[in-house]
C-alpha cells in the first residue's frame, strides 16, 4: 500500500502544540511507518502546510492575503486535482494500491481511492 498524505493530516503531525486529534493522527503515521508501509508527501500538501506555517516568510502570498486579495481559497479544488493527479501518476507507475489520506474526502474521491487517515490501517 502507498499512502499519499493530503495537508490535513500533514499539517496535524506537523504542529508544536498538538491536539487530541493531532495525538492520533501522529500515532497512525507512525504506526504505518513502523509496519513498513509507504507513505509520501506529495510537494503540493506540502506547499499547503509550508504557506500556512510561513506565512510571514511568504511575502507576497501573505500580503496578498493580509490585504484580502486571496488568489486561491485555503482549500481550493486547483491543489486536490494537482494532489488526484500526482497520486494517479503514482498508481500508473506501481502495482501497489495508492490511497491519498486526508481530512475531506470531497473533492479528491471523485478522482481517486482518498480515506479519512483514521480509516486507514495498513
Amino acid at each position: 500500500m502507498i499512502v499519499l498524505l493530503d495537508a490535513g493530516p500533514l499539517g496535524s503531525v506537523s504542529k508544536p502544540r498538538m491536539s487530541d486529534s493531532a495525538e492520533d493522527c501522529r500515532r497512525w503515521l507512525e504506526s504505518l511507518i513502523r509496519q513498513r508501509v509507504t507513505v509520501l508527501v506529495p510537494e503540493i500538501a506540502d506547499d499547503e502546510v509550508r504557506r500556512e506555517l510561513l506565512r510571514h516568510a511568504a511575502r507576497l502570498w501573505a500580503e496578498a492575503r493580509q490585504r484580502g486579495r486571496p488568489t486561491a481559497v485555503d482549500v481550493a479544488l486547483d491543489a486536490d486535482v494537482i494532489l488526484a493527479g500526482q497520486a494517479l501518476a503514482l498508481a500508473e507507475a506501481h502495482t501497489d494500491q495508492v490511497v491519498i489520506a486526508t481530512t475531506n474526502l470531497r473533492h479528491l474521491e471523485q478522482f481517486i481511492t482518498a480515506r479519512l487517515w483514521q480509516e486507514i490501517a495498513p
